[in-house]
């Protein structure tokens, strides 16, 4: 194992996420109802469910986007539940969104720059240009997610499956090491989708994931484990087999698609 490998590896051994109770309601709707997760070190898992099912909800209750009603946020440990998201971000978590949150008139590199600046606490008014270290932490960033040879095309230019993969260039940037991914293959045709999902691929083992996902063919292929979110509440949690073989999954949600890959 080379010196990345090592580093990335003893990050990971304890980045875990707990969930316990966690509630949310909008009105007279429980949109997350008593949900308990557990998320271990270095796994891809999945969660998945009906539209309405409240899964970008309680997305957004572990990013620190909103405020829960009641239960708790375990990162590593700690309770983060009462944290702001950018404090979030500066433990190791961070999110990518369902649509793609870059800045469109900077080039690739420079976003990926700027994202390794803030990580680094620096401010727009502190940016200073592309160099030295910096240019190889940018170069090492966009190698990872495949688009170095768009280091200096300008954001807004980039095709759709192009933007995915910048935007998770901006949270490996940013030191992560649990990513909650937001629908990451939305809006992709098959060729972009097959790159997205390699991509997410070799993020297993060398960080935790949430997969928040529609596409059951890459739910399946990628993840080590899948809860399913049902009105608010996780129904089920385990392998991918042991989700399509469960029967109460097959009536809520998986229908005819829990028959066979």
């Amino acid at each position: 194992m080379n010196q990345a490998s090592a580093s990335s590896a003893s990050v990971v051994r304890g980045a875990t996420l707990r969930v316990r109770g966690l509630h949310k309601r909008f009105g007279g709707i429980a949109a997350v109802d008593g949900v308990d997760l557990e998320i271990e070190a270095g796994e891809l898992h999945a969660l998945i469910g009906p539209n309405g099912a409240g899964k970008s909800t309680l997305v957004n209750l572990l990013a620190g986007a909103i405020a829960a009603d009641g239960g708790a946020i375990l990162l590593d440990g700690t309770e983060i539940g009462p944290l702001p998201m950018h404090q979030r971000v500066a433990r190791g978590l961070t999110r990518s969104y369902q649509i793609t949150s870059i800045f469109g008139a900077l080039s690739v590199a420079d976003n990926v720059a700027l994202a390794l600046q803030a990580r680094s606490g620096a401010t727009f008014s502190m940016w200073r240009p592309r160099g030295g270290a910096l240019r190889g932490e940018v170069d090492e960033v966009l190698a990872r997610v495949e688009l170095s040879e768009l280091a200096e095309r300008v954001a807004s230019r980039l095709a759709h499956g192009e933007q995915r993969k910048l935007e998770l260039a901006l949270a490996l940037a940013t030191g992560a090491h649990i990513f909650l991914l937001d629908e990451p293959l939305a809006g992709m045709g098959e060729q972009e989708g097959q790159a997205m999902i390699e991509l997410i691929a070799r993020l297993k083992g060398a960080a935790t994931v949430l997969l928040i996902e529609h596409d059951m063919d890459a739910v399946f292929r990628l993840a080590d484990r899948i809860s399913v979110l049902v009105a608010g509440k996780v129904i089920a949690t385990g392998t991918g087999a042991a989700i399509r073989a469960n029967a109460q999954v097959q009536a809520a949600y998986l229908g005819d698609e829990a028959q066979g890959e």
